[in-house]
């Protein structure tokens, strides 16, 4: 296939040849003139600051109630758990409608303050545990849904 196509003013053909049924999606370059694709299906994608990381499976949720006291996320949870997002439905402003996380037995992490209003809130995280499992506390006008990746 060979079409010919403007790149900033110039007239160039773009050059592709394509396996059967191999979808086009690769990265393009420049030489002499003309547009190739190169077929990089097989590469690791990188981003200007290294590998870009796939967390497969990273869709288990567990639900967090009112009034949770350090809900470990998981059946027992583990040093190297990713927690993707916590959604978090205040019920009453104030101080019932909090919610917080902790990395296993350290210190407690404010997700959502006192200062909240009434709604619910995403809060997209993208973290790994370093010390144990994840743990969420909520206050008594407070309900949480974390989404992540957990140990069994």
């Amino acid at each position: 296939m060979a079409e010919n196509v403007a790149v900033h003013g110039q007239s160039t053909t773009l050059t592709a040849t394509q396996d059967s049924g191999k979808a086009l999606l690769e990265p393009i370059k420049s030489t002499e003139n003309a547009l190739h694709i190169v077929d990089q299906t097989n590469a690791a994608w990188m981003s200007p600051l290294g590998p870009l990381e796939v967390i497969e499976g990273a869709d288990e949720y567990e639900a967090v109630g009112t009034s949770a006291s350090d809900q470990a996320l998981g059946g027992t949870g583990a040093a190297g758990d990713y927690l993707s997002k916590l959604i978090v439905q205040v019920g009453t402003a104030g101080a019932n409608g909090v919610a917080s996380i902790k990395d296993g037995a350290g210190s407690s992490i404010p997700i959502v303050p006192s200062t909240t209003p009434i709604g619910v809130y995403v809060i997209h995280l993208g973290i790994r545990s370093v010390s144990g499992a994840w743990k969420v506390t909520t206050g008594s006008a407070a309900t949480a849904l974390a989404i992540g990746k957990f140990t069994a």
